[in-house]
């Protein structure tokens, strides 16, 4: 497809090769999401123009203490969508990090459903705050996604044999999750990390992660080879080793 640049006053100008039904996509580093418009181009000049009335929300990121966390990494998440994981995202943008003071602005949202509000950074469990429908043209204020430092896992194997030609994959599903902030945790519902490690990859490491105890399984054409359990903790790496 063709792609132009608006000048300072907003108007554009490309050639499509063919007339034809086609889907104009607006991107810009101040929208958290590309706004998209049908159009139907004609032989010859055709003329036409776009309104961004997109959504917007506002909040903050902090941990459960309450203070402030700059540099997390915002994304969208449509709310029907949720449930695919990072298959739903939408869009996401290195430029869209929360300020120094924990504060961010998500502009360019749809109206008319839920969204998720995610954010992450190094270091830092992963963490979401679910937003009820906008409202067209609606500035949604005072969203708070709350995180707390994360934990890293390095797995190893160590194989029976010395064949390095199988793929295999290690699976992490979270048992009980360890208290934040003094606070009894909630059920971890169904929270699991997957790694695929290539042929002849003995090890990897497994980032970020929720702290509390977890059982690890080394898996190999679907079956389970062997399996720990083990509990990791916020900011403190740990390792194991899983034996054939």
């Amino acid at each position: 497809g063709a792609m132009a640049t608006t000048s300072e006053d907003g108007h554009f100008s490309m050639g499509v090769a063919a007339p034809g039904d086609y889907v104009a996509v607006i991107d810009s580093e101040t929208l958290a999401l590309p706004s998209e418009f049908p159009v139907t181009l004609e032989e010859g000049l055709n003329r036409t123009s776009f309104e961004i009335t997109g959504c917007a929300v506002e909040g903050r990121v902090v941990d459960s203490m309450g203070v402030p966390l700059g540099g997390q990494l915002m994304r969208v998440i449509l709310g029907r969508d949720a449930s695919r994981g990072a298959s739903g995202v939408l869009h996401e943008a290195q430029s869209i990090r929360t300020r120094a003071d924990g504060s961010f602005h998500l502009a360019g949202l749809p109206s008319g459903e839920p969204l998720s509000i995610q954010s992450h950074a190094r270091g830092w469990q992963g963490s979401q705050a679910s937003v009820s429908a906008l409202e067209p043209g609606e500035v949604r204020r005072d969203v708070e996604v709350v995180t707390d430092r994360g934990a890293d896992l390095t797995v190893s194997l160590a194989p029976a044999g010395g064949d390095d030609s199988t793929s295999e994959t290690l699976v992490a599903k979270l048992l009980e999750k360890a208290p934040v902030g003094g606070r009894e945790p909630r059920s971890p519902g169904i929270y699991r990390r997957t790694a695929s490690l290539r042929p002849g990859q003995n090890s990897t490491t497994l980032e970020d992660l929720s702290p509390g105890r977890y059982v690890v399984e080394w898996k190999r054409r679907n079956a389970v080879v062997a399996s720990v359990e083990v509990t990791v903790h916020a900011g403190v790496s740990t390792s194991v080793t899983l034996t054939e």
